[in-house]
């Protein structure tokens, strides 16, 4: 009892002392300065975009509804679906900006998510969009590091150390009661933007969903910022002087924050390689003439499925079946077109997924780069759910679409379906992974964070069995 009560008073001691002076108050002043202007900013965007989205949704709908057209020229004529804005998108933009909002539907033509703001945006991008998540990952460890590693060498060097040494204070405890004071200061400098983010998610429309998203979030990066805090204190209780732990320090930070991200998702990128669009391309225009497999080309495969449809309808020719078997066989070289874009993307797919297994395991050699994918994938703006919209998309303009081509197969010589068919059609409905599918799969980033906590912890205690030679 008398030990820990030693240590909780050097940690108030610490605090007290720290307040005093005016440099905390003005890194956590600036610190929050630049919070509440990307709050700002990163808000007016955020509802910018919504509007834009629910609007133009809302505008294809309609033109959807009131058309005059018949079922063919209606599926022609397609229309446009929007990838939902996550309202955690607000914390981390993630791949927002690189992977696209809208889906193009249209009868023959199998179509990806496209209009990504990232080639109108410039070079700036590159560095990620100024947002809370951007500040929280770099700038915060950055000041959370240089901070903690001045710890023990501003002791050192005015000679408090060998002052609170000869009182009895154990090096162990003062070295223990700096890490405390300095997680602290880390805490509170990160509060209030997730008070923020709560209040936000607390109002948004279905924002309460996603209340235990925001609690996985706070959990990663207070993990993180205590890393940050043992690293601090570590290279300053081994650095003789603060010029060496405050270089020390930034030369870490440049390589765990800047340089190994860069590097592991270049390398996944190069052991990975995605197949060319070019060469996708020409993949789906010749499986769709010439046939998967053993199915045939396209004018084999037509042909034997009108012998099906004779058969089928026990018919001696197409004009005797009484359906519109112009429409039975738009449709069936429509699920033909499906499944080949479906067997050459899977491909791609692998390529992108074992990339992301590349850099989800490169995470255990630096936490860092699992702390972004937990946060992108929490904020739903990774690329598992841009995934997930890209499926469900694809899912539904097959629904879309063959709907269309039964209602003219259903209805031969028919100029116009009957009133209010084209609003039956049900809407694109996005649904979001649930969030034990994100935990399940980055579950790597509490791993590799704990790992090392335990690692650092577990050095300090080692390097903190003797005082130092003063």
């Amino acid at each position: 009892m008398i030990k820990n009560r030693t240590l909780l008073t050097l940690i108030r001691k610490d605090y007290a002392l720290s307040l005093r002076g005016g440099t905390l108050f003005l890194l956590f002043g600036i610190t929050w300065g630049l919070f509440i202007v990307s709050g700002v900013l990163t808000l007016i965007g955020y509802r910018e975009a919504q509007q834009e989205r629910e609007h133009a949704a809302r505008m294809f709908r309609d033109q959807w509804e009131g058309q005059h057209k018949g079922a063919h020229d209606a599926a022609h004529y397609g229309t446009w679906i929007f990838k939902p804005l996550h309202v955690l998108g607000v914390f981390h933009p993630g791949l927002n900006d690189y992977s696209g909002t809208t889906y193009r539907i249209e009868a023959h033509k199998q179509t990806e998510v496209d209009h990504s703001s990232a080639g109108t945006r410039g070079t700036v991008l590159r560095l990620g969009q100024f947002s809370f998540a951007l500040l929280l990952q770099l700038l915060v460890p950055l000041l959370i590091l240089f901070l903690a590693s001045l710890s023990v060498t501003t002791e050192k060097a005015s000679g408090t150390l060998r002052m609170l040494l000869a009182q009895g204070v154990t090096f162990r405890k003062l070295v223990w009661s700096k890490t405390g004071v300095h997680y602290l200061y880390a805490f509170f400098l990160s509060l209030p933007v997730f008070s923020v983010m709560l209040v936000i998610v607390l109002y948004a429309p279905e924002g309460k969903a996603y209340v235990f998203h925001l609690l996985f979030i706070f959990i990663g990066y207070q993990l993180y910022y205590f890393l940050c805090v043992l690293l601090g204190v570590i290279i300053s209780v081994r650095s003789a002087g603060s010029g060496i732990s405050a270089f020390a320090v930034l030369a870490f930070w440049l390589l765990s924050c800047i340089l190994l991200p860069r590097v592991m998702t270049n390398t996944a990128t190069h052991r990975h390689p995605p197949m060319s669009r070019a060469a996708f391309d020409d993949h789906i225009i010749q499986g769709y003439r010439e046939g998967l497999g053993d199915d045939g080309p396209y004018y084999e495969r037509a042909k034997q499925y009108e012998n099906e449809l004779l058969s089928r309808y026990h018919a001696t020719r197409l004009s005797e079946i009484p359906v519109d078997t112009d429409a039975l066989v738009m449709q069936y070289h429509e699920d033909y077109k499906s499944r080949v874009f479906t067997y050459y993307y899977k491909e791609i797919s692998e390529a992108f997924a074992a990339q992301q297994d590349f850099i989800r395991k490169a995470s255990w050699a630096d936490p860092f780069i699992g702390l972004k994918r937990l946060t992108a994938a929490l904020s739903g703006t990774d690329f598992f759910h841009h995934q997930a919209f890209f499926t469900q998309a694809r899912a539904y303009r097959n629904y879309f679409i063959r709907t269309l081509n039964e209602e003219q197969a259903l209805h031969p010589g028919q100029t116009v379906p009957k009133t209010g068919f084209y609003a039956e059609i049900r809407d694109f409905e996005y649904r979001d992974p649930s969030l034990d599918e994100i935990l399940g799969r980055e579950i790597t980033a509490f791993g590799s964070m704990l790992v090392w906590i335990v690692c650092g912890i577990a050095f300090l205690f080692v390097a903190t069995r003797k005082s130092p030679v003063l």
